[in-house]
């Protein structure tokens, strides 16, 4: 029986995703390096940023990697803004009162400042952000951490992702992988179920591996 949903933030319960891959484009623009869309999604999309500089500039550069990334996500924020999709208060309001437990797992250092800009804590049993793990996805240290933080065992819980990466670090964990695709650049190699918004997850008493 699912008992609580793991789910991360950006692309997922809110529309970032244009937000995220411009900030991105932009930093790799800035030390001449080359950005595809390829590239965003299978080395980029839902990994820690610091993890990403270690990979593509030497160590003397990583710090000025990661404030320069930081600071063109807030200038693109403060003129973009975002939103919630359509689908994510009704959903995590079904949640509550059924009494399935529920945690953000991003790799995303802003998460609560995300959170509290949208009014949107209220939903959720914990929290966990990038700045709160050593490893960042696909390792499963931060799936792992929520399991231990809401009490439960893997067998009792799923996660919604639209990374490849996070993919990889529920599967690593144990737990039940919902693939949601929401916009044209999710594909996804391993899941166990593949939706395309969240009212396609059916909840009910008896909720488990096959059902839900």
């Amino acid at each position: 029986m699912i008992k609580a949903i793991l789910f991360d933030l950006n692309g997922v319960l809110i529309d970032s995703e244009e937000l995220n891959r411009a900030s991105w484009k932009m930093v790799f623009e800035n030390y001449g390096l080359n950005f595809s869309e390829k590239l965003y999604t299978q080395l980029i999309d839902g990994r820690i940023t610091k993890e990403i500089a270690q990979e593509f500039v030497g160590e003397e550069k990583i710090r000025d990697f990661v404030e320069l990334k930081d600071r063109l996500w807030y200038d693109l924020f403060a003129e973009r803004g975002m939103t919630i999709f359509d689908d994510t208060i009704p959903f995590l309001t079904e949640l509550k009162s059924q009494n399935i437990k529920t945690a953000i797992i991003t790799s995303s250092r802003k998460v609560k400042y995300i959170l509290d800009y949208l009014n949107m804590s209220q939903y959720f049993d914990a929290v966990i952000g990038g700045e709160e793990i050593t490893c960042g996805k696909p390792n499963p240290e931060i799936v792992l951490k929520a399991i231990n933080l809401l009490n439960m065992d893997a067998s009792e819980v799923a996660l919604v992702e639209d990374s490849v990466a996070g993919l990889e670090a529920g599967r690593k964990a144990g737990v039940y992988c919902i693939a949601i695709k929401r916009n044209a650049k999710n594909v996804f190699a391993e899941y166990d179920q593949l939706i395309n918004n969240l009212s396609e997850i059916k909840l009910n008493k008896e909720v488990n591996h096959e059902q839900i």
